[in-house]
């Protein structure tokens, strides 16, 4: 198994870590706190990805490591909390399309894009939202994407990298609150993602929301198919990224200038923290 090189200081979480987290550690009043009136959590569906990239997942899921499970079939957020500990996922995430009843559009969806949904009348809309990853910035250790998918290092990246990333986050932030009035932003654990929850691009098709991926793409590593909605998932924030053992935060502005993930207490797990003391 090829590893990726990450960032000095980061590392892959092992799975009673991940399960531990869960159990003990996660919580959905931040995640409630930080959705706030923008999002009815009872009624959007998650998913989790077992083990796609760090191949760190329990043996009784081989064969289901790689793809999104998605789970919108629950009585309550506990039970949800109860299967991400479970699956001891490598990552959570949320479906950021908008529902009358979560589960009445799957079937115009398949392995979490978006399929004719402008069309349903259960289809309330789609957060709009932009992921800025190290991969996608030129490098001048480790070159562009192609070299990097040449390496098999798409996944991987370097302090520089993830400080160009953040820079960039920054800059299209100040861009995009310009335009819209509910912008906000999480270190998603390798990169960054920005949230447009302004109620009026709810209802953009896919057409206008590649117009903006457009718009930007050449200034700024974002991954279109998030912007343009081919992609419905999204991090969970407050959720743990297992390929670098931290957490997914939200920031503000202050905090994104400078933010240090190797440092910042707000987004490191207890079990690091736990794994320091015992040395």
């Amino acid at each position: 198994m090829r590893r990726y090189r990450l960032m000095r200081g980061l590392r892959y979480s092992r799975l009673g870590e991940r399960r531990l987290f869960y159990e003990r550690e996660f919580s959905w009043r931040p995640v409630a706190r930080w959705f706030g009136r923008e999002r009815d959590l009872d009624n959007t569906s998650f998913a989790v990805v077992i083990g796609r990239h760090s191949h760190v997942f329990a043996k009784k899921f081989a064969g289901s490591e790689k793809g999104a499970l998605v789970i919108d079939d629950y009585s309550s957020l506990a039970e949800v909390k109860k299967k991400f500990a479970f699956f001891m996922p490598e990552g959570v995430y949320y479906d950021r399309n908008y529902y009358l009843d979560r589960a009445g559009c799957e079937k115009c969806t398949v392995n979490g894009k978006m399929r004719h949904l402008e069309s349903c009348d259960n289809w309330l809309g789609q957060e709009l939202a932009f992921d800025l990853d190290p991969e996608n910035v030129e490098c001048p250790a480790h070159g562009g994407l192609e070299e990097k998918m040449r390496e098999h290092q798409t996944m991987g990246f370097c302090k520089w990298e993830f400080e160009e990333v953040e820079k960039q986050a920054g800059e299209l932030w100040k861009l995009l609150s310009q335009r819209f009035r509910r912008v906000r932003v999480t270190y998603s654990g390798r990169g960054f993602h920005l949230h447009v929850f302004d109620y009026g691009v709810r209802r953009w098709g896919r057409s206008e929301r590649k117009r903006l991926a457009k718009e930007y793409e050449d200034d700024y590593g974002i991954d279109d198919w998030i912007t343009s909605g081919e992609m419905r998932l999204m991090r969970l924030p407050y959720s743990l990224h297992g390929m670098v053992s931290r957490i997914a935060v939200p920031l503000d502005q202050q905090e994104l200038a400078g933010f240090n993930p190797l440092t910042d207490k707000t987004c490191i797990p207890r079990f690091l923290h736990q794994s320091e003391k015992k040395k």
